[in-house]
């Protein structure tokens, strides 16, 4: 194992402690006033570099800020997606906010589009090095160990997922399976046959698709959760969070779930989960983990919800105060692993919140309650209104009405559907009616 022998150049006891929590213990668990002081000196070099990108000198000096007098983050403005997308339609293609150029990277990648028109991210082979650092312990932290065979069903091609997805594999001396996004029942057949010929340890995939290889193992007489056996299964589904439907998942398949995050618009920040579910631990190096209000722009108290800001340090990419409207939660009780990093749940995107009244709804909240009716299938509305409009699954909308108007606090109505009704995605779950 080539890939493990690299990394036992890094961390010495790397082949000897495999059992151990924590790929880095020492920097992992480091003291959080160290942490601080470096993070401080690392962002009064950034503060300098953002006053050679047009973009953000305009937006700082309109602020009344200066060069050479770091304000502190919580002072400096926040930037939204909506801010940079303007900022290129305006400079078209790539606006002036970015420091890495096309000219000066060795890989692009692309974002989905789920939110809107997909984002381009440009890498240096610096960056990719860095990068390839943070999957060294977010891998470690969910249980992958050398010798295990992953397979990955996310998007290939320009999805950002592959900017590394060999590379750090290879360093973590695992074998990568890249079967990508099964679009139809007879792909995911050819998966299914794929894991059963060469063995699988790990998959990352999306609910919706573990789903669809359930499906598709039954109809050539395979038992998925027997090919899964003890499995780990990193997914993006955020009620996974939660005991009670990741309990429900891991006997349903016989796996080990583990949770994944990312927010594509900042290169190579993505999480895991590990054993403990102790929640999603910011990557170690290079990122600023604030979870704040967006209309003060301030850290909200600890434990309550707000939105996930990023800023990043030592990179050559540049992104200061960058708010991805992904809603979380901090969790505050100390990590088992060791592990000082700021830790948090994901509950959401502000686009797929509905407001009824003075409440804020976010899917997960219907997905949890709907645990009590086996999890059915449901797509909700967004936005204003006075009563939530929920679309399920299940014959019994009149107890589905109660239960949610009880455990929500809002007036509910209910259109109960047949099994199959709704649209099924082959990648992220849809939990929005019209999406």
């Amino acid at each position: 194992m080539i890939g493990a022998q690299n990394l036992a150049a890094v961390h010495p006891g790397y082949l000897s402690d495999t059992g151990r929590a924590l790929f880095d213990p020492e920097l992992e668990g480091m003291d959080l006033g160290t942490r601080e002081t470096r993070r401080r000196a690392a962002l009064e070099r950034e503060w300098e570099r953002a006053w050679q990108l047009p973009f953000y000198r305009d937006l700082y000096a309109k602020a009344g800020f200066r060069p050479g007098e770091f304000p502190g983050l919580d002072a400096i403005p926040m930037v939204r997606k909506s801010d940079l997308r303007a900022n290129e339609a305006q400079l078209p293609p790539f606006g002036n906010h970015r420091w890495v150029q096309l000219h000066d990277a060795v890989r692009i990648a692309r974002s989905s589009g789920t939110t809107g028109k997909p984002w381009y991210n440009f890498y240096t082979i610096h960056d990719i090095e860095r990068m390839r650092e943070i999957d060294r312990t977010i891998y470690w932290r969910a249980g992958y160990r050398p010798g295990m065979h992953y397979s990955l069903s996310f998007p290939q091609n320009l999805y950002p997922t592959n900017v590394n997805g060999g590379r750090s594999m290879r360093d973590a001396g695992i074998l990568e399976i890249p079967v990508g996004v099964p679009f139809t029942l007879e792909e995911a057949v050819s998966h299914v046959q794929v894991w059963q010929d060469l063995g699988v340890d790990i998959l990352m995939l999306s609910l919706p698709q573990l789903n669809l290889y359930d499906e598709a193992a039954r109809s050539i007489g395979i038992d998925l959760p027997e090919l899964l056996a003890g499995n780990i299964v990193s997914i993006i589904e955020s009620s996974m969070q939660f005991e009670a439907p990741r309990r429900r998942l891991e006997t349903a398949f016989n796996v080990r779930i583990r949770n994944t995050y990312g927010v594509s618009d900042c290169i190579g920040f993505s999480c895991l989960d590990g054993e403990t579910h102790s929640g999603m631990a910011e990557p170690v190096n290079y990122y600023i983990i604030q979870i704040c209000d967006p209309a003060t722009g301030r850290e909200v108290e600890p434990g309550k919800p707000g939105h996930l800001v990023v800023t990043m340090f030592g990179m050559d990419q540049f992104i200061m105060r960058f708010d991805s409207e992904d809603i979380v939660a901090e969790r505050t009780e100390p990590c088992p692993t060791g592990s000082t990093l700021r830790r948090w749940d994901y509950l959401g995107r502000v686009p797929d919140m509905a407001v009824i009244g003075e409440t804020k709804i976010l899917p997960i909240h219907v997905q949890l309650a709907l645990e009590a009716f086996g999890a059915p299938e449901f797509a909700m509305g967004a936005g204003a209104a006075d009563v939530l409009a929920v679309k399920v699954e299940h014959p019994d909308a009149g107890q589905i009405s109660r239960e949610l108007a009880d455990s929500l606090g809002v007036s509910v109505n209910i259109e109960s559907l047949a099994a199959g009704t709704l649209p099924r995605s082959v990648y992220k779950p849809r939990r929005l009616t019209g999406a």
